[in-house]
Formats: C-alpha cells, structure tokens, sequence
C-alpha cells in the first residue's frame, strides 16, 4: 500500500507505546526524514523491498535497538540517531549496479559503527571499497559478530578485508554462503591474482590477533575460494577456538557429494596459528 511520511510521522505521535515497526513492500514519493522529533518508544524498524522515493533517510529514535533494510540503493544522505542500536541487517540483493553508490553506502554503514550484531550483503562488500576509504572505517566499529550473506566471489574479497579490518572487537564471525550476486559494471579498485590475494594483500588484522575466536561457515561447498579464506583464518587467527563448517546439504539433509568433505578434511592440516583451536565438520 500506499504510506506518506505525514501518515508515519502521525502514527508515531499518537501511539507513543509503539515499539515495532514494519513496512513491507510500501511505497510513496517522500522522503524518509522521521529526524525532526525523537521516537522513544520506537525498538525495532523493518523497510522490506520497499519502493520509497527518498534520497533522505533520516532517523531519530534513541531506544532503537533492530534496524533491518531490503531494497534499492537509493537514498544518498543518512542520518540514524540510535546509541542504543544492537543490531542491524542491510540487504541490497535487489540492485543490479553500483556506480557512483560507493559513497553513501560507506556513510550508512558508517552510522551503524555502534552495533554489536551486523549482518551485510553481497552487494555491500562489492561496493563499499569504492567508497572514500579503500581499507575500512579509520574510527572502527564495534561489531562483535559480523555476518556476511556471500559467494565468496573475488568481487567481494576486498569488502570482507573492509570489515575485518574496521571490526577491531570482532568475536564471531559467520559466513552464510549464497549465489552470486553479479554487478554488471563492476570494477576492482585495483587488479590482484585471486589465488595469491590472502597472503599477498591481506595482513592479520587486529581482530585476528585479539579477538576473534569463532569462525562459521555455512553451505560449505568445498570451492577453492572457500578453501582460501578459511586457510586464511586457521593461519592468522591467534585468539580462534573454533571453526564450525557445516557443509551444503540437498533437501533430503544428505551432503550433496563426497568431494564436499574430502575438501573440508584437508583444512584440518593446515597449520594452525591458536594451540586452542579446534575444527568441526558437520
């Protein structure tokens, strides 16, 4: 249906007690600008694909403490007052290009550096690095668990790099393997052998050293780009007490082939950087 920002704006006024609110496939022709009046009773707010003509998105709601987004990219000036923000999920699936996004991307993920869940999409490790900082936020974040909704395509390993760097107080991070997200004018910011990029390019980043002590993977299907980056982790991470790979299955719950847990049994002889660290494989 149909929802102008007067009919929000009163729905909030007159109901102070609300504390969830969802638009699901809504839309209008205003700005999302809820910014001038603080909603204090306001703890979760949903956009699902969403057709909202704003280039604005603006939120006052100090107690806010779920934000959760899918849709277009198409808002290019944010402004989300919430300190007591927990959790966040962006989820850009529905866009198909990227030029010129690299910069307001960067300043809406730059408003959630307060919460301690983070969930981001294909779409936001592709582009983000095109941003005005190549190599993460300079004032890091303090996500404890980071969750990426990925292929682990080339075209995202640069994003995740972006996140491990700027998640300095990383504890656990998941990787939910999904299909690729293909951006038809992509462009790497600089051209790197994929092979080589996790011990050519990639440092060990404060997180590894400090704080990350869980790794999970699921949907593992044994690729070469999966066996890259988890060699990547059992190498670097100092602090890693466990690593959980839990490997793609057919609808009947059976592992899809047999190959899938060859490749995952050669993980448990790599090297490992953390005496403590052990390896499931389910």
């Amino acid at each position: 249906m149909e929802v102008r920002l007067s009919a929000i704006k009163a729905l909030l006024s007159n109901c102070n007690m609300l504390e969830s609110l969802s638009f699901k496939r809504c839309w209008n022709s205003d700005k999302f600008d809820l910014g001038e009046e603080e909603h204090t009773g306001l703890r979760k707010l949903v956009l699902d694909k969403c057709r909202f003509e704003f280039d604005v998105f603006k939120v006052n709601a100090p107690d806010l403490k779920i934000f959760q987004y899918c849709g277009l990219m198409n808002f290019f000036i944010t402004e989300i007052h919430s300190p007591a923000m927990e959790e966040a999920n962006i989820d850009f699936s529905p866009e198909y290009g990227f030029e010129g996004l690299g910069h307001p991307l960067y300043n809406l993920v730059e408003n959630l550096f307060i919460v301690r869940v983070l969930t981001v999409c294909s779409f936001v490790l592709q582009v983000i690095p095109t941003g005005p900082e190549l190599l993460g936020f300079q004032s890091g974040m303090l996500v404890q668990h980071l969750i990426l909704k990925t292929a682990l395509h080339k075209n995202e390993f640069l994003g995740i790099t972006f996140f491990l760097n700027s998640c300095t107080m990383l504890e656990c991070l998941t990787i939910d393997l999904c299909s690729e997200k293909d951006l038809f004018d992509y462009e790497a910011p600089f051209v790197f052998n994929r092979k080589r990029f996790w011990s050519d390019n990639v440092g060990v980043y404060e997180s590894l050293s400090l704080s990350l002590e869980v790794v999970e993977i699921n949907g593992f299907s044994g690729t070469e780009n999966e066996l890259l980056v988890l060699m990547y982790f059992i190498a670097n991470g100092d602090m890693l007490k466990r690593i959980s790979i839990n490997m793609l299955e057919d609808d009947s719950g059976r592992t899809m082939e047999p190959q899938i847990r060859e490749n995952a049994e050669f993980l448990l002889t790599v090297p490992r950087a953390s005496t403590n660290l052990e390896i499931s494989i389910c």
